[in-house]
């Protein structure tokens, strides 16, 4: 992997996005693309995340190193998330998409997956890149999925907004619907739960879990909490990861925890 980092290094890239669901019909293309870089080149990604109206939700860094080490900031500050996002940089299908875009008069599937976008722009394998990303129909939606690990999940889940654990946050109107999505990992034992709520301010629906897709033993899904606005004020909502046939005098694996601003 290091090797081939150090082969794709030399990358200087912006990333404005806004955010959806819905899932692709549309392959990606994976033609291989010779790479020319010189290698010991350092790596050096800034990533915006949002949604329309909202088009700063998120922000993220990715730094790779010439010694292949990948490190981040924001939604990529977590060690495992830096690495994928460096992993997807070995993709030749992920090359061929920066460096020429979609290709020209490709039919795609008429399947709405939100309104993401995102726009990447900066300099990449000694050229310059400024390319588009959507998720408005099949192909797009296509290439989404393979930039995920960059570009972070669908902030749509095909109805309402989906909020994630940077988004501590968040502020809804009364009578809006909203979802909390956490990385969780079923394989484990571990699952995200909820901590009694106080008051009427928000309730929440039943938490589903998102299993990933490929074929990897082991591999995390996604915990997914559905919520309500009922009433003007303020509600805290916070979660605990643990294992359910642990005691409740058993630390939890992890906290996390979202304030919620219901105004009229």
């Amino acid at each position: 992997m290091r090797n081939t980092l150090r082969a794709l290094s030399c990358v200087a890239v912006v990333v404005s996005v806004a955010a959806s669901c819905g899932e692709s019909t549309t392959p990606a293309d994976t033609t291989a693309v010779a790479s020319t870089l010189p290698s010991d080149v350092p790596t050096s990604l800034t990533i915006t995340v949002g949604t329309a109206g909202e088009p700063a939700l998120a922000t993220a860094t990715l730094e790779i190193a010439a010694d292949g080490t990948a490190s981040g900031t924001g939604f990529l500050a977590a060690p495992q998330r830096a690495a994928d996002a460096a992993v997807l940089l070995e993709n030749p299908a992920a090359v061929k998409r920066l460096k020429e875009g979609p290709p020209p008069g490709q039919a795609c599937t008429e399947i709405y997956g939100g309104p993401d976008t995102a726009t990447v722009r900066g300099t990449f394998q000694g050229g310059t890149v400024e390319q588009e990303f959507h998720r408005s129909n099949g192909c797009g939606i296509s290439d989404w999925e393979l930039f995920v690990p960059l570009l972070g999940r669908s902030r749509w889940d095909g109805e309402h907004r989906v909020y994630f654990r940077e988004e501590s946050s968040i502020p809804v109107a009364v009578g809006t619907m909203f979802t909390i999505e956490l990385d969780s990992n079923a394989t484990t034992g571990y699952q995200w739960q909820m901590l009694p709520l106080d008051g009427g301010t928000v309730t929440a629906g039943p938490r589903t879990y998102l299993e990933p897709g490929g074929s990897v033993v082991g591999r995390g899904g996604w915990d997914r909490f559905p919520f309500t606005a009922n009433a003007v004020g303020t509600a805290t909502i916070t979660f605990e990861y643990r294992r359910s046939f642990e005691p409740a005098t058993t630390p939890a694996a992890d906290t996390v925890t979202f304030t919620v601003q219901v105004t009229a």
